[in-house]
């Protein structure tokens, strides 16, 4: 039997009853129009407060999935709901959007969200922004935006703060003295949680003058802070790790586990391959799964490239000139992938 395709319709008349909305229902609210937009407020202000925050947790879930699914004008109106799990999982559901109307969102929730886990979870997107402003795909004037807001983060909240932890780790994708001077100062702290947003940063810093030590923090005897050294020794591309990374897979922690093989992908050299060719044929699904994907992600970014000599045989053959042809053209391929 062939399932008919689930319109805008279909899935506002779910919302309306008392049914649980599934996936599939969930996905008729893609891509909504203008008029489509406004009927989903109007039904939205309906819904119980629990039953929205799981439709929005529901779509967050489909977003990250499935990247060809749009509830960008979906997520930028729940971000006022007065639930806080609405707004978490809005925020969420845009990991992608990278509009100038989404920074401005952000910027207001980080300073006035009576919620301090939705600040913190503003200020990690944020951090998306000033990494675009980085990379040059983002206007001076608004990287500045975001970076200040995050700055006035440090500056009005005390250390180890969750939403300070979080501003450090997004300033981290600029490169100053004064941010510098931060990632140091919490590395330093005694609080633990400032202590693995420090090496959170320096991953993300691109700076490979902290390698030596996030290299210390592959021992450490909390889970996160090997998860994150694991993470952030990939990030930066620490050769000086591999071995280390390979005893990590072996780790009691799930999690530490997952980070150690992403971080031998991104790493690459021969003996990285051979620890995710034979973590590969783990007995566990999972890890035996994320090492295998693991190893197409370091065949896509270390692996040789091979070209057809076709095309230029034909071109050959034509007499065309390669010389004309691509005169005024770039043709520098930068073969290292950003984050």
């Amino acid at each position: 039997m062939i399932k008919k395709n689930i319109t805008f319709e279909d899935a506002i008349r779910v919302l309306r009853s008392a049914t649980a909305p599934t996936p599939r229902i969930l996905r008729g609210l893609t891509s909504p129009d203008e008029g489509q937009l406004v009927e989903f407020q109007t039904v939205w202000q309906t819904i119980a407060s629990n039953r929205r925050a799981l439709i929005a947790e529901k779509l967050a879930e489909l977003a990250e999935k499935d990247v060809e699914l749009d509830f960008n004008p979906i997520f930028h109106f729940t971000l006022t709901d007065v639930e806080e799990a609405v707004r978490l999982a809005s925020i969420e559901g845009l990991w992608e959007d990278e509009s100038p109307a989404l920074l401005d969102l952000l910027v207001i929730l980080l300073r006035s969200d009576p919620s301090a886990v939705v600040r913190a979870a503003a200020a990690t997107s944020l951090g998306r922004y000033v990494y675009l402003g980085e990379i040059g795909n983002l206007s001076r004037h608004r990287r500045d935006q975001a970076y200040s807001a995050l700055m006035g983060v440090i500056l009005s909240n005390p250390p180890a703060a969750l939403i300070y932890n979080r501003a450090l780790e997004s300033l981290a994708y600029t490169s100053n003295e004064q941010v510098d001077l931060l990632i140091k100062d919490a590395y330093q702290s005694e609080d633990a949680g400032l202590r693995v947003a420090s090496v959170v940063a320096m991953g993300r810093s691109n700076d490979r003058r902290y390698a030596p030590l996030v290299l210390k923090q592959l021992h450490n005897v909390l889970p996160n802070m090997r998860e994150e050294a694991a993470r952030a020794c990939g990030e930066l591309e620490v050769t000086e790790a591999v071995a280390q990374l390979g005893k990590l897979i072996d780790d009691s922690e799930a999690d530490v586990i997952l980070a150690a093989i992403g971080a031998l992908a991104e790493i690459g050299g021969d003996e990285a391959k051979k620890l995710l060719e034979d973590t590969a044929k783990a007995e566990d699904e999972e890890i035996a799964a994320a090492a295998t994907e693991a190893l197409e992600e370091f065949e896509f970014m270390h692996g040789d490239i091979k070209f057809s000599t076709e095309w230029f045989e034909g071109i050959s053959a034509n007499g065309s000139d390669d010389e004309d042809e691509d005169e005024g053209h770039d043709h520098d391929v930068d073969a290292k992938t950003t984050r």
